[in-house]
């Protein structure tokens, strides 16, 4: 694939969990990535691109949920990519 790819997955920050835009390079590591960043059993889109800065709220009704198996979170991801998340899954600041 070769371009950078946006992955929407909530993180606990200050003990508050948060929707996150995070910048994952595409290679040979994206769905290890992706498991340590989003983690096992945790819902996530990934983008080709998104608005700059963070989500104010995400539905995750129609997200992946992340593997344990690296191969499998690759392939969510690209299938992602191919067929982009349905627009109003994620809202933007405005």
């Amino acid at each position: 694939m070769g371009n950078d790819m946006k992955l929407i997955c909530d993180k606990v920050i200050n003990g508050e969990s948060v929707p996150c835009n995070i910048t994952l390079a595409t290679g040979p590591w994206l769905g290890q990535s992706i498991k340590m960043i989003a983690g096992v059993g945790n819902p996530f889109y990934v983008f080709a691109t998104t608005p700059v800065g963070q989500p104010v709220a995400v539905d995750y009704s129609a997200a992946a949920i992340c593997s344990v198996d690296n191969d499998e979170n690759e392939d969510a991801a690209n299938a992602m990519i191919a067929n982009p998340p349905a627009a109003g899954l994620v809202i933007w600041p405005s």
